[in-house]
């Protein structure tokens, strides 16, 4: 059992507190190891820096201590945290090696919903990319171009690096000419985001996101099938390792290339 920390310590203990949100839907325990583990992953702490207590994150995330500890444990036994007991102690981020392997093995509703969610967008979005190659005008891919230009000045704003992201793809599947997939790709990117609200990060970091859409547009521009096909592959590999800690397999894509 780790020592409860002091109130003192525990009112002055922020340390990016505010990007936890409370857990939802979904085994508890397995719930904490997610939204730790994509704090840790999507940079709100360096390897050294100690999280927020087993109480802060128990209050912010509304779940029991007994919970809270359950999941450290699990992170503790990966490698990924050290529990130092005592009041000058605490919970450090020592290692990312076994992170995806952990949320791999993560289960629940919401982590079922954001495999149903991603499942579906791989079979929206290669098509989709396939059909605005055919049919997008001069205009339209120029308009594109706007696009991934515009998210080289938001490396400091992953929220509006997001939005911009998604902008991209939207436009993709509205210049694709279907309505019918434009309504479906609509729908499951709203379950994404609600989904999303869950976790404090939950994102392809800057540098990896816009090289990843630097290519999926140039692919794009080519108009060619067998450049498009990989390229959107990688794109939605990237999202679904961070998502999902695999790469969604047993969907055709035309492709056989790794990340």
């Amino acid at each position: 059992m780790y020592e409860e920390r002091s109130a003192k310590v525990v009112e002055d203990d922020d340390r990016n507190i505010g990007a936890f949100r409370p857990i939802k839907l979904q085994k508890a325990a397995d719930a904490v190891i997610a939204v730790v583990a994509d704090a840790v992953r999507g940079g709100l702490y360096d390897v050294g820096d100690l999280l927020p207590s087993e109480r802060s994150l128990a209050a912010q995330l509304q779940v029991s201590r007994a919970v809270v500890r359950e999941a450290i444990d699990v992170l503790r036994r990966e490698g990924i945290l050290t529990v130092k007991r005592g009041r000058s102690g605490g919970i450090t981020f020592v290692s990312d090696t076994r992170l995806h392997q952990v949320v791999r093995s993560l289960r629940g509703k919401t982590h079922n919903l954001m495999r149903s969610a991603l499942e579906v967008r791989r079979s929206i979005e290669i098509p989709a990319f396939l059909l605005a190659a055919q049919r997008a005008t001069d205009a339209e891919m120029d308009g594109l171009e706007d696009l991934v230009t515009a998210l080289e000045s938001l490396a400091d704003t992953p929220e509006e690096f997001y939005t911009q992201d998604l902008a991209f793809h939207r436009m993709v599947v509205r210049v694709a000419g279907n309505p019918l997939l434009a309504d479906c790709y609509a729908a499951t990117i709203h379950q994404l985001l609600v989904i999303r609200q869950e976790f404090p990060v939950l994102q392809v970091g800057f540098e990896r996101g816009l090289r990843n859409q630097r290519t999926l547009y140039a692919g794009l521009r080519t108009r060619d099938p067998d450049e498009i096909r990989p390229a959107v592959d990688y794109h939605l590999a990237a999202t679904e390792i961070i998502y999902l800690g695999e790469r969604i397999e047993g969907l055709e894509t035309g492709c056989t290339g790794s990340t």
